[in-house]
């Protein structure tokens, strides 16, 4: 979770409190399948407090050259958890 959103990263590097996360982008487009994300042309990475981790998930499927997609079910577990936290 970011500034009340969620995101989708690799984990570069963590400590006791924060955790360095290389940050996905949502694809957009009119024939993008759902789930799909791209690593950003700029370097998307930050320190993120652990508490704001929500969940780890399996590494994406490559659909494509630069492409990768998570499952349905991933996005829905992602969906349940960030609610969880929410409450």
């Amino acid at each position: 979770m970011y500034e009340d959103d969620c995101f989708i990263g690799q984990v570069i590097d963590y400590d006791d409190e924060d955790v360095h996360i290389n940050f996905l982008t949502k694809c957009k487009g009119r024939n993008i399948q759902d789930n799909t994300y791209k690593w950003p042309a700029a370097r998307d990475d930050i320190w993120v407090p652990i508490i704001k981790v929500v969940c780890g998930i399996e590494p994406p499927t490559q659909v494509s050259k630069r492409q990768f997609v998570i499952s349905g079910e991933q996005a829905d577990h992602i969906g349940n958890m960030v609610m969880i936290k929410n409450a």
